[in-house]
């Protein structure tokens, strides 16, 4: 599942980015490079090659300003726990006036990163 994850979410980014670039002229940066295939420990996966554009973003307004004030260690859960209750918000944003019968099932997404970040601090 993590696989075709990857490869759905890296070639629709793909596509966007050459979409754009025909439109704009602008060159915009990789979604991921080889998460599944070329990590070598977690935080190598969530801070190198895993939604590159994202992670940027969360480094800096997550990571950053927690470090100012934390250890690396609380900075970089803390990022986790932020990154679930913004997963958290999305699925509740996307689901919220749904006539589908379609439940989803809050705490996954938000368990999910906190289980990384205990991960990563492994």
């Amino acid at each position: 599942m993590a696989s075709i994850t990857s490869l759905v979410l890296d070639g629709g980014a793909s596509g966007l980015g050459l979409l754009t670039s025909l439109v704009t002229g602008y060159t915009l940066e990789n979604f991921s490079e080889s998460p599944l295939t070329k990590s070598t420990s977690p935080s190598d996966f969530w801070g190198q090659r895993w939604d590159r554009p994202v992670q940027s973003a969360l480094r800096r307004g997550c990571y950053q300003p927690l470090r100012k004030h934390f250890s690396s260690h609380v900075a970089a859960f803390g990022t986790f726990v932020i990154s679930g209750f913004i997963h958290e918000y999305v699925l509740y944003a996307m689901t919220f006036r749904s006539q589908h019968s379609y439940q989803p099932q809050y705490g996954n997404q938000f368990f999910f990163f906190i289980w990384n970040g205990i991960v990563l601090l492994l």
